[in-house]
């Protein structure tokens, strides 16, 4: 059964695992240019600055670890691929970094300044229950900033703008 005709969760993420696992050093090769334009864009909307505690969902490379990291913040990296992680930990190796899944966060309510996602919505199966997590985690009074790839224009790969598709507070 072709994925994108697929309802089942565990086939999509196996899909989408998969994928990751085998071509996140060349998403990173051939999307990181213009994914790292988002990510002060990103910091910004989630008003990340000196000692927060920041988490980066979906975080692949690390990108937006290390953009909070070099805010002065503390921030953690969770991916649910392994290989994600290890590239992660490569790039970015004062950071720290750990797989997991997005739907269901290892960490304790209210337990971080700012949540993080670049670009990870679309890729997991139950969408709505990674933003619900996302809440769960963040302090009262932190904010979230998410992105997505943008459509609008008719091309697979534009962005409208270089800005978060939303942000909860």
């Amino acid at each position: 059964m072709p994925i994108e005709q697929s309802r089942d969760s565990t086939q999509f993420t196996a899909f989408e695992l998969s994928g990751w696992d085998t071509n996140i050093v060349g998403y990173d090769l051939a999307f990181g240019t213009v994914t790292r334009q988002t990510v002060g864009s990103m910091l910004n909307a989630a008003r990340v600055t000196r000692g927060m505690r920041v988490l980066d969902i979906c975080c692949g490379p690390g990108m937006l670890a290390a953009g909070a990291l070099e805010s002065g913040a503390d921030a953690i990296g969770l991916d649910f691929s392994g290989e994600a992680v290890e590239l992660a930990r490569r790039l970015v190796p004062n950071g720290r970094f750990q797989q997991g899944d997005a739907q269901v966060l290892p960490f304790p309510a209210a337990s971080f300044d700012a949540v993080l996602c670049r670009y990870g919505l679309m890729h997991l199966p139950k969408p709505a229950t990674a933003l619900h997590e996302m809440l769960r985690v963040l302090r009262p009074g932190g904010r979230a900033a998410l992105s997505v790839w943008d459509a609008a224009s008719g091309s697979a790969w534009s962005m409208r703008r270089f800005a978060p598709a939303a942000v909860w507070t």
